[in-house]
């Protein structure tokens, strides 16, 4: 049995930072837990030497070359913007080391935008994926033989993984973590990190809100802001209306047509996403059933279930440490 897994996490010009601290902060602090250096964390690029990140600072790289990976190893390659993933991609060096480490049977991940790389190198061909929110229209065109998840946190597709924005990479390596090692070391990393023990990799990337400000512009920031600051309280149609200047009639019409769903059904989708958070931050299932605006435990109980597949203490149980 190999003792030290090596993670070599590949930063190349104008990398984002987060992606390669965020995994390497996970496997540090977990050397801590064990009480042994089950990790080796190693930057690694194309030609070696420093390497300026998109952030403007700079860190000490391996040549890939020098990095010689195999099965019990770990290869995460970092995103950036779209000048810097383009260069990436087209680095024969980087890509063909990334090919190597797969055939040597390394797990191979991503964080981000590091999901082009990945697909350029064919890794990512026939897998399913994820990637940034705002980078999801762009790889879909320039990959369509990938299925893109573009709303997980995190995917997992045997020997794949890949992350969405740049926290997400943490989630991701946490998730590594488990598999590694077991619940009670990704547990201690998490608190010392003062992060979600545990966010289900299909868990949203951005909240109800956000995803409707981002579908349907600016008309109903007054009624995305109402429903916000208002979700434990009964909220009327009639008020959303009146927020937005529209008639109540009108209001329901353009609503439903810009988001896609009815501002009932939109605002009870809210109020089981707040759940859900509440959850995994440990507040009590009766101080949620009030916090997010239902009458009843009961109500809430089916209506989380019916929309999450699972009850909340379920929920709790599976992604939580905290009981009722």
């Amino acid at each position: 049995m190999i003792d030290t897994k090596r993670i070599c996490i590949a930063a190349y010009p104008g990398f984002e930072l987060l992606d390669l601290c965020g995994p390497a902060s996970v496997f540090a602090t977990a050397n801590k837990f064990l009480g042994r250096d089950a990790y080796r964390t190693t930057s690694v690029s194309s030609s070696g030497g420093p390497v300026e990140s998109f952030e403007g600072i700079t860190i000490q790289s391996t040549p890939v070359r020098r990095a010689n990976v195999g099965p019990e190893d770990t290869v995460i390659v970092t995103g950036g913007f779209k000048t810097a993933v383009e260069e990436a991609c087209n680095d024969s060096y980087l890509l063909d080391w990334i090919r190597e480490a797969r055939s040597a049977g390394s797990r191979i991940a991503s964080v981000c935008t590091g999901s082009f790389v990945l697909a350029s190198a064919g890794i990512a061909h026939g897998k399913t994926v994820a990637t940034h929110w705002a980078a999801c229209n762009e790889f879909s065109k320039a990959y369509p033989s990938v299925d893109l998840n573009g709303d997980a946190i995190y995917v997992e597709d045997g020997d794949v993984w890949s992350s969405a924005g740049v926290a997400s990479g943490i989630d991701m390596a946490l998730a590594m973590l488990e598999r590694d090692h077991g619940s009670e070391a990704r547990t201690f990393v998490s608190r010392m990190l003062v992060v979600y023990s545990h966010r289900p990799g299909n868990q949203s990337q951005f909240s109800e809100i956000l995803k409707a400000q981002t579908k349907s512009g600016n008309p109903f920031q007054a009624a995305f802001r109402w429903i916000d600051e208002n979700i434990g309280h009964p909220i009327r149609v009639a008020d959303l209306a009146e927020k937005t200047g529209m008639s109540e009639r009108t209001f329901f019409r353009k609503f439903s047509a810009a988001i896609g769903e009815s501002p009932a059904k939109f605002i009870e989708n809210v109020r089981l996403t707040r759940a859900r958070d509440l959850l995994q931050a440990g507040m009590p299932i009766k101080q949620i059933t009030g916090a997010v605006g239902y009458r009843s435990e009961a109500a809430f109980r089916q209506a989380f279930a019916a929309k999450f597949g699972t009850t909340p203490t379920g929920f709790r149980t599976l992604h939580c440490d905290a009981a009722d």
